[in-house]
């Protein structure tokens, strides 16, 4: 057993080795447009500046590459695609604000692999876009506003946040009813960064890479209504070689989602080598989940994060369905992480299926919750490998941010509870303990 757990730290090594190779270099800029000289103006509709933004964006991919320049004032457009080469920047004071407009998005159909969920009722429409797209960044210090409010009735009082996961908000019964997708999303796409934006309002998740290789997310702020459900922070599905580092995330559901879920292309992408550092996390829901789909997800480091306010700090559902194959995760490391005001720090939820969670090492973290870890499994799939070390939790009474919903419970000063075999679980030097 121990040459295992040994084994498995020098693998987790190697990831993260392998992780710091996405820290891409900043862009070349081969000239700078700025997009009023195409006719974008602060007065001008949405479709007038998306005409206008996406002429210098096309322009810039054209010429080979450069850089796109949003200058101060609010620029009101629908859906921008990103070209090769080409770097989005937005100055100080500048902001991309959604339109409110179905007509102004793209069409779920527009390429094979979009997607959308009509039961949780947003489309296929994103704010910006890159498709097929290589060497490409969005940065500055301006923001992108999906103007998620916008799509949105008021709040049912009792499920307001805090109170709840996430206030389910309805849409207004006047109008046919619309909802954009992910906020900013990359498919099929190459060397990506994306540097000191604000990402605000999102109407669905914030944003989304899929089936990507080489992805560098640093000092990102990701400030959503936390009322909107399914306000996702950083999804990343089927990608490979990524970093996110030094970002500031609060959202209305999962921090972080590690997907390998891409319905055409998860056998032959699996979401591995990424490193998530010195990030600060508030969520209603997961700080980080790992799991959807039926792809693989491996050599995955979390480090140096502090999660806030979420139900789950880390969590592990490596399978929604008994019917097919689910997600297999493997070589996990989460390390120096504090997760504060949660329900559970760590959570493993394994129903009866084709799945796995084996390798995981969660070391050096220190927890303050409602309850203790949860490590669920059964005889199909269960825990392996999962080890915790030189970890401590507080036990709290009560939870102050969710206690009108009856978020209390019995003092229990137990570190972790395991729910099914419970042979491939380990915890050294672990304690729980009173507030």
């Amino acid at each position: 057993m121990c040459d295992g757990v040994f084994k498995f730290a020098a693998i987790v090594v190697m990831a993260a080795n392998q992780c710091a190779n996405a820290d891409l270099p900043p862009a070349e800029p081969k000239g700078a447009l700025d997009i009023r000289d195409f006719g974008a103006a602060e007065d001008a509709g949405p479709a007038a500046n998306m005409s206008a933004i996406q002429k210098a964006l096309d322009k810039a991919g054209e010429s080979g590459g450069g850089v796109v320049v949003v200058p101060p004032g609010v620029w009101n457009t629908g859906t921008l695609w990103l070209r090769s080469h080409t770097e989005l920047r937005l100055e100080k004071g500048a902001v991309l604000k959604g339109s409110g407009r179905r007509e102004d998005y793209n069409a779920n159909d527009a390429f094979p692999e979009n997607f959308w969920d009509d039961h949780e009722e947003w489309s296929g429409g994103h704010l910006i876009l890159g498709y097929k797209v290589e060497h490409t960044a969005i940065t500055g210090d301006g923001v992108i506003d999906g103007n998620g409010p916008a799509f949105f009735g008021e709040c049912d009082e009792d499920s307001r946040f805090p109170y709840y996961k996430y206030g389910l908000k309805l849409h207004p019964t006047d109008r046919e009813w619309f909802r954009p997708g992910h906020m900013v999303a990359f498919f099929l796409s190459r060397d990506i960064r994306i540097e000191g934006v604000t990402l605000a309002h999102t109407p669905a998740w914030t944003a989304h890479f899929r089936c990507c290789d080489g992805l560098a997310i640093r000092n990102v702020t990701i400030a959503a209504d936390r009322t909107i459900a399914n306000s996702d922070g950083i999804s990343i599905d089927c990608t490979r070689n990524a970093t996110v580092s030094g970002c500031t995330i609060k959202t209305g559901d999962d921090g972080f989602a590690i997907r390998a879920s891409c319905r055409l292309h998860a056998a032959d992408h699996p979401c591995e080598n990424i490193r998530i550092s010195d990030c600060d996390v508030w969520s209603c829901c997961y700080g980080v989940r790992f799991g959807v789909g039926s792809g693989t997800v491996r050599n995955i480091t979390v480090e140096n994060c502090r999660f806030h306010e979420s139900s789950r700090g880390i969590g592990f559902m490596p399978a929604w369905t008994k019917r097919r194959k689910n997600v297999y995760i493997e070589n996990i490391r989460v390390a120096g992480c504090t997760i504060l005001e949660c329900g559970w720090p760590v959570a493993v939820v394994c129903p009866e299926a084709d799945a796995r969670v084996r390798d995981v090492l969660i070391e050096n973290c220190r927890m303050e919750s409602l309850l203790p870890c949860d490590i669920g499994g059964n005889g199909i799939c269960h825990a392996e490998n999962f080890v915790f070390r030189n970890c401590s939790r507080r036990n709290l009474a009560t939870l102050r941010i969710r206690n009108h919903r009856g978020w209390v419970a019995k003092p229990d000063l137990s570190f972790a509870v395991v729910r099914g075999p419970g042979d491939g679980v380990r915890m050294e030097n672990c304690e729980g303990r009173q507030e």
